[in-house]
């Protein structure tokens, strides 16, 4: 058996719910209001699957990021600093974080915002507007022979101090690529919202499973196909990137994938990457769903 194609296109086709806009517009005009001190006020846009019109129907957390960008940290020496004119900056992150959250308090009412997660601040969904995470953080500019090679961002997990880089506009940037009309002519993104459906069917009920294989994850690991797997019908996307993953990591091919961002190496130990094991364990059951029908 297989999954038939007509189904394999109605969850490619599956996308943003107006929900989702009018979140990103109610977030925005909450952090836009706001007070700000001199030169604080944050770049506010969207991330995550909603950025990438990747998202599917049961995908209800819009990522919104606010970034400050008056202030940028770096992986800069203290050596190095002073030969690029670096001086220390007004404001810190934490100076921001706090703000942020005060902000988003002043407008939805402490009730609806909690704080106590490491890294985004949830604002609860209410009537037309889903359920957001807003990730508080700051300009970061990553450098190679005193020269910035890649921008992103930067922030600190408030529950175990790490300090996490991510490159979300690198990501939006590079997944756009992927999709033109030269590389895979538009079949790259919505295979993805196939493939994230196929996760949905997947993980079910199982909030193991639903953090085993985060959404993001599935993105960045099918942005490693080729091109030309997403040139053809739906079947014919899903069984061949999934044999390409599958021989990727039997190989030891998949040591060299790289995260949407081109930034990171996508398997590894840090907090932003994943398991080898992990992705072997849903190679099997993409197969299995397969399988099945």
């Amino acid at each position: 058996m297989a999954i038939p194609e007509d189904r394999l296109k109605v969850w490619a086709n599956q996308g943003a719910t107006e929900g989702s806009k009018n979140t990103y517009t109610s977030i925005k005009a909450a952090l836009d209001g706001y007070s700000w001190p001199e030169g604080m006020k944050p770049d506010i846009y969207l991330q995550g699957s909603y950025a990438n019109s990747t998202n599917t129907r049961g995908n209800s957390d819009v990522d919104v990021v606010a970034e400050m960008t008056c202030v940028y940290y770096s992986n800069l020496t203290e050596a190095e600093k002073p030969r690029v004119g670096w001086i220390p900056g007004r404001y810190s992150f934490s100076d921001f974080r706090v703000h942020v959250v005060t902000a988003l308090r002043s407008y939805y009412g402490a009730a609806l915002v909690d704080d106590a997660g490491g890294k985004a601040v949830r604002v609860s969904a209410a009537a037309g507007r889903l359920n957001a995470d807003v990730l508080p953080c700051v300009q970061y500019k990553r450098y190679d022979a005193l020269q910035v090679v890649a921008e992103g961002v930067t922030f600190w997990n408030q529950v175990n101090g790490e300090q996490v880089v991510n490159y979300p506009r690198l990501h939006i940037k590079n997944g756009e690529q992927k999709n033109e009309t030269e590389r895979s002519k538009g079949g790259y993104k919505l295979s993805l919202r196939m493939f994230k459906n196929a996760r949905s069917n997947i993980v079910g009920e199982s909030e193991v499973l639903r953090k085993r294989y985060p959404s993001y994850f599935v993105e960045c690991l099918l942005f490693n196909v080729p091109d030309h797997a997403y040139l053809s019908s739906y079947q014919y996307t899903y069984v061949t990137a999934v044999e390409f993953v599958s021989n990727a990591l039997s190989s030891g091919a998949a040591s060299k994938f790289v995260t949407q961002s081109w930034q990171h190496w996508l398997f590894g130990s840090t907090s932003v990457q994943w398991s080898q094991d992990h992705a072997k364990d849903l190679v099997v059951r993409l197969e299995q769903l397969w399988k099945n029908g």
